[in-house]
This record gives C-alpha cells, structure tokens and sequence, in this order.
C-alpha cells in the first residue's frame, strides 16, 4: 500500500506541474485569470487521481447490490456525467483517499508487529 500511496503521489504533483506550466505558457494578458487559475487549477490537479482512486476503493468495498444501486441513483441523476463527479469534488475525495491510505498503512504495520 505504501508504494501505491508513493506511486499515486508523484503522479499527482507531475500533474499539477503539467497545469502550472499550461497556466505559465497561456498568452492572456489579463492578470486576474492566470492569478485565479494559479491558486485553484493546480490542487484540481493535484487531486483528481486520488480522487478517482478512493472513488474505486469505495466502491470495491460496497457489495454489488449496493453498487448498482448507487450508480443507478447516480446515472439517473447525473447521466453520463458520473465520471466527472470525482473531478468535482476531487480535493474532498483527494483527502479521504489518504486518510484510507494511512490507515491501510497502519494495519499492516500492526499485522506485521503481530507474532
């Protein structure tokens, strides 16, 4: 779990360099958008692959009854914009992601102190 939390985080921050150096080479030369952009697009960035990972792991925890209701609920609600809900509210989701991962971390050390 520690090397997929590793392998997820530098992931994460190659992506938000990549919207950084988007924002940088944008031509504009209104200052309030890059500034605005600058401050909000790259946590977006940051965030939407742990995102979609805690979005997984929530679901393969959820039995299949329960899957297909919520994504029935959803798709019926969202329509096929229910992918691009983690991107929504992905820093939320980027948070509870490694709030899983420590915790994940945590047992296996325990299991492995065990004799």
């Amino acid at each position: 779990m520690k090397r997929k939390a590793i392998t997820t985080l530098i992931i994460s921050i190659l992506l938000a360099t990549v919207t950084v150096v988007l924002i940088y080479s944008d031509s504009n030369p209104n200052k309030l958008g890059p500034i605005l952009l600058y401050v909000f697009l790259p946590p977006w960035g940051f965030s939407i692959i742990p995102s979609y990972l805690f979005t997984c792991e929530w679901l393969n925890q959820k039995s299949f009854d329960e899957g297909v209701r919520i994504g029935a609920r959803l798709g019926s609600v969202f329509q096929l914009e229910v992918f691009l809900l983690p991107i929504v509210i992905a820093p939320y989701l980027m948070v509870r992601y490694y709030q899983f991962v420590i915790k994940q971390i945590k047992q296996e050390k325990r299991l492995k102190e065990l004799p």
